[in-house]
């Protein structure tokens, strides 16, 4: 039910030609179809936001989403292998993929921490950010590790711990 009105949703965003309600609309389109476990249909949604949205924040969870999309497949499709030594080149594609658009939103989270610091609002912003994104930082994480680069894991593990801890 809810697909079918964020279907609606997106027809009447597309005939009144408002840009930012067709990416909201695809957006929850994706959502949806994460949902249920349609990950070709939900990588399409979230690229549309990223094609139509100019908005960082929009375009930062559109990234996210779309990486969490690669990765969720990139682990169904491996939980379906009867060995998973040596990683077949279509999960691997997979997990790079993903880590490029969780890469995206790592530095979105720097250059707006650089952006909010020494502001009065800043610590609550920059802890808020942090958790907003700390699923992000785990899911990088996790397909570096997958991709056998767990040297690189590891560097992104501690910039977020160090991150935390500075913050």
């Amino acid at each position: 039910k809810a697909q079918e009105h964020y279907r609606l949703a997106l027809d009447q965003a597309t005939f009144g030609q408002d840009v930012p309600g067709q990416a909201r609309a695809h957006g929850n389109l994706g959502n949806v179809s994460m949902l249920k476990k349609e990950y070709d249909r939900a990588h399409q949604s979230y690229t549309e936001v990223l094609e139509l949205s100019g908005d960082r924040s929009l375009r930062s969870v559109a990234h996210h989403n779309r990486g969490c999309c690669l990765y969720e497949k990139a682990e169904d499709v491996r939980s379906k292998l009867s060995s998973s030594l040596p990683l077949p080149v279509q999960i691997q594609k997979l997990y790079e993929d993903a880590s490029k658009d969780f890469e995206e939103v790592v530095q979105y989270h720097e250059e707006s921490l650089h952006t909010i610091r020494g502001s009065p609002q800043g610590l609550s912003l920059s802890v808020g950010l942090f958790e907003a994104n700390s699923s992000t930082f785990q899911r990088l994480v996790d397909c570096l590790f997958s991709l056998g680069r767990s040297e690189d894991a590891l560097v992104v593990a501690e910039q977020c711990r160090s991150r935390t801890l500075g913050e």
